[in-house]
């Protein structure tokens, strides 16, 4: 899943991590060179890489915005 924000864009992915999968988003500067920030979206039950990835969309969705400064605003207004 890809998602747009004014300054950013970002995107899910998953990956193994030992015999589980971790969920990622991925977020990116809108400029050229721009270094790519990551979210992992950990949980015990992530076996298949399919589910991370699920679960990677689920969090995603929740984010609001991110602002200008990189901050990274949810739904509920929880920031990191």
């Amino acid at each position: 899943m890809v998602k747009e924000f004014p300054y950013y864009i970002a995107w899910t992915d998953a990956m193994r991590e030992g015999q589980k999968y971790v969920g990622l988003i991925e977020y990116q500067r809108k400029l050229p060179g721009a270094n790519v920030q990551i979210l992992w979206v950990v949980s015990p039950n992530l076996n298949e890489q399919r589910d991370a990835e699920i679960a990677a969309i689920g969090m995603l969705n929740h984010i609001r915005d991110i602002t200008a400064s990189g901050r990274v605003i949810y739904s509920d207004g929880v920031a990191l």
